[in-house]
């Protein structure tokens, strides 16, 4: 499914994520063509995922990122980008770190699994600032915590960096 949902992060989103990285926004610049197609990133649920107020993996998530692995490994050299998303509620700074944390886990996870080079993957922590619902109910919130992964359909996006090597983190 997510073959056929290659996607990239809205162009409003991609704005605020270069404007706070620097040698990212370099890169990012030189591999983004306009004239792609724009599809919805493709959604994990973070309670599947992570325990509430946790960054780190449960046992349980395997399945769900084994699935989007595969379909991420049929587009070799497209660039991965993972955003983070939380709830309204709690500290806006402990929300984003916690969201760029989520999201660092699952490239994490899928670099050492799937032996995707890290400069295959960009990184973003967006706290609460792009709720797809209301933060009003407890459905909505749920709804709101995610991570999205997105891709960046140019050929050759990623490096030839190895496994071990992993590009700066602003």
């Amino acid at each position: 499914w997510l073959g056929t949902a290659a996607a990239m992060v809205g162009l409003v989103s991609g704005a605020w994520w270069l404007g706070t990285t620097g040698a990212v926004e370099q890169r990012f610049t030189q591999l983004f063509e306009p004239a792609q197609t724009i599809v919805e990133p493709v959604r994990l649920d973070s309670l599947s995922l992570f325990d509430a107020g946790s960054a780190e993996l449960k046992p349980g998530s395997t399945k769900i990122l084994i699935s989007a692995l595969v379909d991420i490994k049929a587009q070799p050299g497209w660039l991965i980008v993972i955003g983070g998303h939380t709830d309204g509620r709690g500290n806006p700074q402990d929300n984003l770190l916690l969201s760029h944390a989520r999201a660092s886990a699952v490239r994490d996870w899928m670099q050492r699994m799937g032996d995707i080079p890290g400069s295959c993957f960009a990184v973003q922590g967006f706290a609460a600032s792009q709720p797809v619902t209301s933060n009003d109910s407890e459905s909505g919130r749920a709804a709101n915590r995610r991570v999205e992964i997105s891709l960046l359909p140019q050929a050759g996006a990623c490096g030839q960096e190895t496994l071990g090597e992993r590009p700066a983190q602003a």
